[in-house]
C-alpha cells in the first residue's frame, strides 16, 4: 500500500480533507489551478450522493 501513495494521491486526500472540514469549493478550486468546481469536486472524489445530502 505504501507503495501506491504518491503526490498526487496526497494532493487528492488534502482537497478532499479541507472539503469534508467545510472550507468552500472556491479556494480549494484556487489551490488546484481548476477552472470549475464541478471539475474540483469529480477531482477529489465528491459524489453526487454527497452533494446532495450536503443540499439538505
Amino acid at each position: 500500500m505504501i507503495g501506491s501513495i504518491g503526490c498526487h494521491s496526497l494532493r487528492k486526500t488534502f482537497g478532499y480533507q479541507l472539503h469534508k472540514k467545510g472550507v468552500d469549493i472556491t479556494p480549494i478550486m484556487a489551490i488546484f489551478g481548476h477552472s470549475s468546481p464541478e471539475i474540483t469536486l469529480a477531482y477529489i472524489g465528491i459524489t453526487d450522493e454527497e452533494i446532495s445530502d450536503a443540499s439538505l
